[in-house]
């Protein structure tokens, strides 16, 4: 069989490498349906929560592009069973914590092993698959997006549930033990390494990625240090000029490097990529606005609502199965709408959500669980059209040989937008709540009215940030129009 061949697309090596996602994102939407049990069980307080929770994604975010270049470097085997492997473990040790402060540690360093690992999904589709399988492929990668995210709030609800506290949310990072276990021997026997023309030409660039790395932290670590300063006003937000600065140095350099004829990580003719340019932001602005709605949605239902985990889990699935049955198809659609699929599903994720804010405001005192269960149902299948479409158009221009860097830089882009939408929303969510419920008191004697007020105000974040990313897919497509006229 060869990886070249498109009328033999190596579907079983795709599954091996897609459990990555599954692993890693199953994670990610499990923890926020565990996090009020978690937080009983460790005392943790709404700090805690959000450094659980937003630490994962500032770790992983700064060691995306090392990752993603190390991948081309030195192989994508070989970093995919070093990620795995690790992430496997370091679960492990995740769930032994005894600890708020050793849960965040693991969490921090679990995120730099996800860093490792994701990258090398990206770069594999593109050395194993091209022409309309590599749509495909992306489209089942969103698929199991989806399915992972589907699975994580109903298994986590009920593990939740169904076993002691201590136990309970303990069971949700167990699980990724054996999934390592068993993955790790099957990349090791059947994964191919990469050709050795490929990786010859490649370094490290470590001046840009310690640039990178600067960038990110000095973006992301105001946001995530806001909710724990007595006001917003305190957290170090003359970071961001260390990142305005550190941006105009990475210009520089990479620049000079690139054109002296070394290899960078952002060369000139990625850089000069359109498609990559404008994918990219999209994808940054998209987890602008997505990535902290399921958070804030768990908070509203368990801690305003009083409602059980499993039942939380079970509100939430409808919106991950539509997502994961849509993606699946749109690796097929995006071969035949391009960028007026991912503009369209934009506009109606903007619309589903902007619903679930109205619906929210009418009737604050409560929700009806059949209505918003219907709401996400068709918000999470217009959902499931934007991301992998969006990748592959981002990447399609991409050479192989860069493709684990490239896809880096793009996923690097898309955490800081998840850190930042995970701390707004939150923040936005516990600044409208009175002082009992901001220091842990969550639902005792306080109305679900107020609940609802704070849901509404941390879904106006999503809302800005998807016509944001709207108005960017509209003016892409305007311009892949007139390249093609």
């Amino acid at each position: 069989m060869s990886a070249d061949d498109p009328d033999e697309p190596p579907w079983g090596l795709f599954t091996i490498i897609v459990t990555a996602s599954f692993m890693a994102l199953l994670d990610t939407s499990i923890v926020n349906v565990a996090l009020p049990t978690l937080s009983r069980d460790l005392g943790a307080n709404p700090t805690h929560e959000q450094w659980i929770v937003a630490g994962y994604s500032l770790s992983f975010a700064l060691a995306l592009a090392a990752a993603g270049r190390a991948s081309d470097v030195y192989g994508r085997k070989r970093m995919y069973v070093i990620g795995i492997g690790g992430f496997g473990l370091v679960s492990l040790l995740c769930g032994l914590s005894p600890t708020p402060a050793m849960l965040i540690a693991m969490r921090l360093v679990q995120g730099v092993f996800g860093a490792v690992l994701i990258p090398t999904v990206s770069g594999f589709i593109q050395q194993l698959f091209t022409g309309p399988p590599r749509s495909r492929a992306f489209g089942y990668l969103g698929m199991v997006v989806g399915v992972s995210t589907a699975v994580g709030p109903v298994l986590g609800g009920f593990l939740v549930s169904a076993l002691p506290d201590y136990l309970g949310w303990r069971s949700i990072f167990f699980i990724n033990v054996p999934i390592a276990a068993v993955i790790v021997p099957l990349a090791l026997r059947r994964l191919p390494q990469d050709r050795r023309e490929d990786r010859q030409n490649l370094r490290l660039d470590v001046p840009g990625i310690l640039l990178v790395s600067v960038i990110t932290v000095a973006v992301m670590l105001p946001f995530v240090l806001a909710t724990s300063m007595a006001r917003v006003s305190d957290a170090p937000w003359w970071l961001i000029v260390v990142a305005l600065v550190g941006i105009v140095l990475f210009v520089l350099w990479e620049r000079r490097e690139d054109s002296a004829g070394r290899s960078v990580i952002a060369p000139g003719e990625l850089v000069r990529t359109q498609s990559y340019v404008y994918g990219t932001v999209i994808g940054m602005f998209y987890f602008l606005g997505f990535a902290g709605f399921f958070l804030s949605l768990a908070l509203y239902l368990q801690a305003g609502l009083g409602l059980p985990a499993w039942q939380a889990g079970l509100i939430q699935m409808p919106f991950a199965v539509s997502s994961a049955a849509a993606a699946a198809r749109a690796g097929h659609w995006v071969n035949t709408w391009g960028r007026r699929l991912v503009t369209t599903s934009l506009a109606g994720v903007l619309l589903g959500f902007a619903s679930v804010d109205l619906m929210t405001n009418l009737h604050p005192d409560s929700v009806n669980p059949w209505l918003l269960a219907a709401l996400l149902l068709v918000t999470g299948g217009f959902s499931g059209a934007v991301i992998t479409p969006n990748v592959a158009l981002t990447l399609e221009e991409v050479p192989v040989s860069r493709s684990s860097t490239a896809a880096a830089l793009q996923q690097t882009m898309g955490r800081i937008g998840a850190t930042i939408s995970i701390t707004a929303m939150t923040l936005a969510f516990y600044a409208s709540l009175p002082a009992v419920a901001r220091q842990g008191g969550h639902a005792g004697g306080i109305e679900n009215a107020t609940y609802s007020g704070a849901f509404s105000m941390s879904l106006h974040v999503t809302e800005v940030c998807f016509l944001v990313a709207f108005t960017i897919a509209v003016l892409d497509g305007r311009r892949r129009r007139l390249q093609q006229a």
